[in-house]
């Protein structure tokens, strides 16, 4: 969860909506991304334990691009180690509150 720096993220999105600029298109938008790509600042572990503490200090080229239209990070989610099954099961952060544990 990237809590601080979304709440960040949203007041400097509201000082540039009160200042009536042009705004990206996506401006706003509070969006997850997956733990497999680099997002500066962002404990990212690639769902594997031999990175659990990773933090890039770069964004990954598709994060940048939706940083750029105006997204708003709030949180990356769970992913199987590299993203090589179907189902997700990560060693490093567990899926925490399924909607039901027969389905996780």
């Amino acid at each position: 969860m990237t809590a601080d720096q979304a709440r960040a993220d949203a007041k400097e999105a509201e000082r540039r909506l009160r200042a009536h600029g042009e705004l990206p298109p996506l401006f706003g938008v509070p969006m997850t991304v997956k733990d497999l790509g680099e997002t500066a600042g962002v404990r990212t572990t690639y769902g594997c334990t031999a990175f659990a503490e990773n933090v890039p200090e770069g964004d990954a080229i598709g994060w940048a691009l939706l940083k750029e239209q105006g997204v708003i990070l709030l949180g990356k989610t769970t992913t199987p180690e590299f993203g090589l099954r179907g189902v997700t099961e990560s060693a490093p952060a567990a899926t925490s509150r399924p909607r039901s544990r027969r389905e996780t």
